[in-house]
């Protein structure tokens, strides 16, 4: 579509010039062609990045396979985990699979053949958390970023280190790490497990999954 939209401007402005030149014997006819001839190649130009800018805008969401019936979900890469079949999670949301204290982090559910998991990740210090509900985030820092594909999503702070992870494992095999703010601490979960702690460590880290920044390199995967 781009190289179409690129290409007929440049067809549009060689035609154009070149009547321009033919009627040189007629001044205003002549400035007038070559004048459209130039909005023509701005115009096609301006399509061309558009679209471009356009394409990289737009985020997968994660989807599973239609063939799979039972889901396993583990919080923290070897850390806990549950199972529910595709029937269950169709009929009802359900936050019961990760309990902390009383605490749920994670409400699992389709809707639409789509796979779900909403969830209140850590926003930064003293900010409220970031909410992800229908693969929509709500009060992400507008100097954060975050990147997705159709197997996986994550989010990442200012420095680009990794927040928040959810990537397919498998086709019936989901992983959710990250941050999880809960009053009176977090919950941390990458490969290691999950654990709760008072305080948020600095030795807890992920390993980021996706390029950044996501306008540029949108559902490409880190090269290790």
């Amino acid at each position: 579509m781009k190289v179409a939209i690129f290409g007929i401007g440049i067809v549009a402005t060689l035609f154009l010039f070149a009547a321009g030149i033919k009627f040189n014997s007629h001044r205003i006819a002549a400035v007038w062609l070559i004048f459209f001839a130039v909005v023509a190649y701005a115009l096609s130009f301006a399509l061309y990045w558009h679209n471009d800018i356009k394409s990289r805008s737009e985020l997968k969401e994660p989807m599973f396979s239609e063939n799979v019936e039972n889901f396993i979900f583990s919080l923290g890469e070897r850390g806990m985990s549950v199972e529910y079949s595709k029937d269950v999670l169709e009929k009802e949301h359900i936050n019961t699979g990760f309990v902390f204290g009383g605490y749920h982090p994670v409400e699992l559910y389709i809707e639409n053949d789509i796979l779900y998991a909403d969830v209140k990740i850590y926003g930064g210090s003293a900010l409220p958390p970031i909410e992800i509900k229908r693969n929509r985030l709500f009060n992400k820092p507008e100097d954060w970023d975050f990147n997705s594909n159709e197997t996986a999503m994550e989010i990442v702070d200012q420095n680009k280190s990794s927040i928040y992870q959810f990537f397919y494992k498998k086709p019936s095999y989901i992983v959710m790490n990250g941050i999880f703010p809960y009053p009176g601490g977090f919950i941390l979960a990458n490969e290691n497990g999950a654990l709760q702690s008072p305080i948020l460590t600095n030795t807890f880290k992920l390993k980021r999954i996706f390029k950044y920044p996501s306008w540029k390199y949108p559902g490409e995967y880190e090269i290790r």
